[in-house]
């Protein structure tokens, strides 16, 4: 079952990657007669503006929000269990103390995780989304 589930990622990736893949163009960017810039774009221009708006949006939901999202509820969950299991922590009084202090210490590490990832991740979709909607 974990083999066929990670055939079944590299599948799916590989195609959400090929319209990047055929999409993909070398555009230039006169600045006047003598100065020009060339850079790899991803969205063709005959493709229109609603695939780029579209594909922007898309890898906001998908690669930060989605996960963001799905991250948070369960480091919830986690943290949650974490606390209702610490009250029924059996055995003498300083190994019940010493269990809480690392349940706490791993509810603080996921939760770090988490804030990392969505401060890390979130400039650079607010600058896509601002780019391709203003």
């Amino acid at each position: 079952m974990t083999i066929a589930t990670a055939v079944f990622i590299w599948l799916m990736a590989i195609a959400f990657a090929v319209p990047a893949i055929v999409g993909s163009h070398i555009k230039t960017v006169m600045i006047n007669k003598d100065v020009s810039f060339y850079f790899c774009y991803p969205f063709p221009e005959e493709w229109g503006p609603q695939y780029a708006r579209g594909m922007v949006l898309g890898k906001f939901l998908i690669y930060y929000a989605v996960p963001l999202f799905i991250i948070g509820i369960f480091y919830a969950l986690i943290a949650r269990h974490l606390i209702h299991s610490a009250k029924h922590v059996p055995g003498e009084m300083q190994g019940t103390v010493r269990q809480i202090k690392a349940r706490r210490k791993v509810a603080v590490t996921v939760l770090a995780f988490v804030v990392i990832f969505g401060i890390c991740f979130l400039p650079s979709h607010l600058f896509m989304l601002w780019f391709y909607y203003k």
